[in-house]
């Protein structure tokens, strides 16, 4: 049933009870005021299956779906019927209601089961349309998703990296601070100032100086860009063959962790593999471990944490370095300094985005970082440890 006039412009809403619930007076109510203020709507009735809301969202090309239902189990075939049209590439936001559910199990459970930001909950018909409103100005463009052409699939590699390019992006805040205990402590503001100008920073520039002249860091990348899609929580990575390569739960836990329906879009119906996914692995070498270790043994104790922290950033930096260049691979160039300054986003295992370590085995499966040197360990730390294997993501969308 369609009501309201079909030249309204602010946009289409397809309505439906959901499968196996048949009341629908709440959501009636919701097209009237939905109708009124401008939307077309396109009400599915009662009892409507996640087919026939796919189906009307595609015919219609809707900018919107409002899910209703009364029954306790009405809301968890919302989450599973969320969860359906998610996998099938739909993207437009979702408003839900009805008396059996809750705000808290939509925030939580509802967005979770399709795309955070995506899913509002309107306790009334008025609530409704104030969330419907704000959903619509914030909807991004049409094409925002748009998987990129990539220049290849598989991997490429080993590549030397130009140390001179890499120390530009050297995080030497983090360097000075957390690797090299440049903390502040009981020291007044004076002494912490002076602290890594008198000492830290001759050190860091004697060791810029002999990274440069080739001296300490064995500066070496592969990377690679793979066809990809996720399942529910699982993420499927192909070979350039098309045969399924790599398959595993995404590690979402805590704050900060990325979610794999925001990350990675699902499989579209004709083709293999929804989105593409890049994967890199840098290090800085074991030559300045092995330096680092031989300064211990000698007993300059300062001077090894120094070489070994340095070597660690570096890899840090070896990483932003790589990402840069796979992002303008695919049509995404950076300029200026500094990583707030590209798109995009990098996801490396064992940091709050990612914690679970054992999926860096699939990064090692994919790119075999053994051309340059660098092992996994049955712990999946990786040897030598300044290294870094990450996730390279062409959309930033989590948060």
């Amino acid at each position: 049933m369609l009501i309201g006039p079909a030249g309204a412009s602010r946009g289409v809403v397809v309505l439906a009870t959901v499968r196996g619930d048949v009341h629908d007076i709440g959501k009636n109510l919701v097209g009237t005021v939905l109708s009124t203020n401008g939307y077309r709507v396109v009400d599915l009735g009662v009892r409507v299956g996640v087919d026939g809301i796919v189906e009307a969202v595609e015919r219609e090309r809707a900018d919107a779906v409002g899910l209703s239902g009364l029954l306790v189990g009405s809301t968890l075939v919302m989450r599973d019927d969320l969860r359906e049209m998610a996998r099938r590439g739909i993207r437009v936001p979702v408003l839900v209601g009805g008396a059996a559910l809750t705000r808290a199990f939509a925030e939580r459970d509802l967005r979770h089961a399709y795309r955070p930001g995506q899913v509002r909950y309107g306790a009334d018909a008025f609530e409704g349309l104030r969330e419907l409103d704000a959903l619509m100005r914030n909807r991004e463009p049409r094409t925002a998703n748009a998987v990129p052409d990539v220049p290849f699939t598989g991997s490429l590699g080993p590549v030397a990296l130009p140390a001179a390019e890499v120390l530009e992006l050297l995080d030497e805040r983090t360097l000075l601070g957390a690797r090299w205990g440049y903390r502040r402590g009981a020291a007044s503001v004076e002494e912490h100032r002076r602290m890594p100008e008198e000492e830290a920073l001759p050190a860091l520039e004697d060791l810029k100086r002999r990274a440069l002249a080739g001296k300490l860091l064995d500066l070496r990348a592969v990377h690679g860009w793979f066809r990809c899609h996720s399942e529910d929580r699982r993420v499927v990575i192909f070979a350039p063959t098309g045969e399924e390569a790599a398959r595993f739960e995404w590690c979402a836990a805590g704050a900060g962790a990325a979610r794999v329906g925001d990350i990675v879009l699902p499989w579209f119906e004709g083709g293999v593999g929804g989105d593409v996914v890049g994967l890199l692995v840098v290090t800085a070498g074991e030559r300045p471990l092995a330096i680092a270790r031989a300064r211990h043994e000698a007993g300059a104790l300062l001077d090894s944490m120094r070489i070994r922290g340095f070597a660690v950033e570096a890899a840090e930096a070896a990483a932003e370095w790589v990402h840069r260049r796979m992002l303008a691979e695919i049509g995404m160039p950076s300029a200026g300094s500094g990583p707030d300054v590209r798109r995009g986003a990098r996801l490396s295992p064992g940091y709050p985005g990612c914690p679970d370590l054992s999926v860096r085995k699939a990064i090692f499966d994919l790119l075999d970082p053994s051309r340059i040197g660098v092992s996994l360990a049955e712990t999946f730390q990786m040897v030598p440890e300044a290294s870094v294997s990450a996730f390279v993501l062409h959309r930033g969308e989590w948060r």
